[in-house]
């Protein structure tokens, strides 16, 4: 899962060597205008799903400012984006390294080790973000906690906070993809516990949201769990013809068909 980027004030002291050996030094301020610069590209380089054009831009802007912990997140974020998890795991340790409290990286960091499989330690870290009063995005970290412990075999903890998630949208906040997400997730979550009604309020509003081919599958195995084989139809042949040659397209066509 990616949080809202935000541009931090810090950043670390950079002398550029071929400069002190000419006998001049970069004016600060300039320095500062270059890294801000470079880290806007980035960021939108990477809000724009173009993470190797962000690495160019980050690359470069580490050379210049290697104790940067902001520089050091968004390369974790450029190189999960292209699914290289253990370069990303360690620019994220780099980022809190330099900066212990700065939770966006350990939040990201905790989604790395949940996909790497490493639960108890994602689970550590988000307990950390959690405690965080002054992290702008709480409702992060906790679906991250929820998928961390649905993950692990832990689904009442899950619930528990795949709820607290739903909370705090109720509260007026705007429906992103996080809050689909929890939607799909918690739905999915209690058809495993032999939950389908509920499961289908749940994915039902999500589908209003989103009109996902993964949505519209859970749709119809609840219904199917229901005994309403009409609508399970129906649900899994939206998913089908949302996306048939994916492998949930494939999934929803077997399924239909052996109605």
């Amino acid at each position: 899962m990616m949080p809202t980027l935000s541009v931090s004030r810090w950043f670390g002291v950079s002398v550029v060597l071929a400069l002190l050996a000419a006998g001049c030094v970069m004016d600060p301020a300039v320095s500062e205008h270059q890294r801000e610069a470079k880290i806007r590209l980035a960021e939108a380089f990477i809000l724009d799903s173009k993470p190797r054009a962000a690495l160019f831009e980050l690359l470069d802007a580490e050379k210049k400012w290697p104790r940067d912990a902001q520089v050091q997140f968004l390369l974790g974020l450029a190189y999960e984006g292209l699914a290289q998890l253990e370069l990303a795991r360690g620019h994220y340790e780099n980022a809190l390294s330099l900066r212990p409290g700065y939770s966006q990286a350990r939040n990201n960091l905790a989604v790395v080790l949940i996909k790497e499989g490493r639960y108890d330690q994602a689970i550590a870290h988000l307990k950390r973000v959690e405690a965080d009063l002054l992290y702008a995005t709480p409702h992060f970290a906790a679906a991250n906690l929820a998928w961390a412990y649905y993950q692990s075999g832990q689904p009442q903890l899950a619930e528990k906070y795949y709820r607290a998630v739903l909370e705090h949208y109720q509260k007026g906040f705007t429906k992103d993809p996080t809050y689909v997400r929890t939607l799909a997730n918690l739905g999915r979550l209690l058809l495993d516990q032999q939950r389908p009604a509920e499961a289908l309020e749940h994915l039902n509003t999500a589908a209003m949201v989103a009109d996902l081919p993964e949505i519209h599958f859970e749709r119809g195995r609840a219904y199917l769990a229901l005994g309403d084989r009409a609508n399970a139809r129906q649900a899994f042949g939206r998913a089908q013809d949302l996306s048939p040659k994916s492998a949930i397209g494939q999934k929803a066509k077997a399924a239909m068909d052996a109605l």
